[in-house]
């Protein structure tokens, strides 16, 4: 029945109210697990990546491998995974924003040591070149860019 009316609404907001609606219907606690994967998440995000576990192990009571465990569990990545992509997701942001901007200068404003760590790092998570990457990645410059 829902899936039925999902598709026979036109408009994208209409179909994430239905859906909204639905699921309202079910009382959904959060474990305290969630609620610190979800400060770790917003931690992550709010330094756009640019953060160490051993930063956030200061804020849980938790050792570094219990934490990460708890990460891993909820959302099938590592704390340093995640923070990686996060930190990609920026790079895509930047370049959009200052498309004329260099490799060096895109790796130094992101917080990497160096070009050197910039482009391994990338290669590493992607297996493509920064080239390569941002390139791949083009089409989404005008969807990052922020609204002015």
């Amino acid at each position: 029945q829902l899936t039925k009316m999902i598709f026979q609404e036109r408009k994208t907001n209409e179909r994430v109210e239905l859906v909204e609606n639905f699921l309202g219907q079910f009382e959904f606690r959060m474990t305290e697990e969630m609620k610190i994967c979800r400060e770790i998440c917003n931690e992550i995000y709010e330094k756009m990546g640019m953060i160490r576990v051993n930063q956030l192990l200061a804020q849980f009571p938790y050792s570094r491998q219990r934490l990460n465990r708890i990460f891993q569990t909820l959302t099938n990545n590592s704390i340093k995974e995640f923070a990686t992509r996060i930190r990609l997701r920026a790079v895509l942001k930047y370049r959009a924003e200052n498309v004329n901007a260099s490799l060096t200068s895109i790796a130094y404003r992101l917080g990497y040591f160096d070009q050197s760590h910039f482009i391994k790092e990338l290669q590493n998570s992607t297996g493509l070149s920064p080239s390569a990457f941002l390139k791949a990645h083009k089409v989404f410059f005008p969807q990052l860019k922020d609204p002015t």
